[in-house]
């Protein structure tokens, strides 16, 4: 039997974006930000300290190398998909989790992209989770099934390393499981159209 595979999810990551030294200088950096910055992100149900709508990290000096690199590798991921416009970031902001945060399921209306990078990732650290985009419309699922594989599941678990940028269509449900560390997971966010 021959399956033909239509209309498929796109992900796109990349390892080691940030030098180790670099990535380490943003740690700090946004664990400063922390205790200067107001926290965001009030329309959400989870308490993670996040600048969502306070302070957008990529009109941030500090953060120049990093905006660059997320620009260039989301660019060279719409190419691979055969759109040649020049996305650019259009909101950004950090995320800071530590022990029983989390992130609910969500996308990011007004954008083509989003990308996340991985500045910190414990053991214990959270998987940053997809949903695939037809998992709510299911009226009649399948029964019985005895294993989940590429073409019956339903969402996807990654275990991002430090260091590592995730890039995705900013519809596909996507969220953060509970932290069981007290060490801090931290991450940026980022919008582009």
């Amino acid at each position: 039997m021959f399956i033909d595979i239509k209309f498929p999810v796109s992900i796109s990551v990349i390892e080691n974006v940030l030098s180790e030294e670099e990535n380490q200088s943003l740690i700090d950096y946004s664990l400063h930000l922390k205790s200067i910055k107001e926290k965001g992100g009030r329309e959400w149900y989870a308490n993670t300290y996040n600048t969502h709508g306070t302070y957008n990290i990529h009109e941030d000096i500090k953060f120049e190398s990093l905006k660059n690199l997320v620009n260039q590798h989301t660019n060279d991921f719409a190419r691979s998909l055969n759109s040649f416009y020049d996305y650019q970031i259009s909101n950004s902001w950090i995320n800071i989790y530590y022990n029983k945060d989390y992130q609910e399921f969500h996308n990011h209306p007004k954008a083509v992209f989003s990308a996340v990078y991985t500045f910190a990732n414990p053991r214990g650290g959270g998987d940053f989770v997809i949903k695939s985009p037809t998992a709510d419309f299911d009226m009649f699922p399948m029964s019985h099934i005895k294993g989940t594989n590429t073409l019956n599941a339903t969402t996807h678990n990654y275990r991002l390393n430090p260091r590592s940028l995730i890039i995705f269509r900013s519809y596909i449900q996507h969220m953060v499981d509970v932290c069981n560390t007290n060490e801090p997971r931290i991450t940026a966010a980022f919008n582009l159209s």
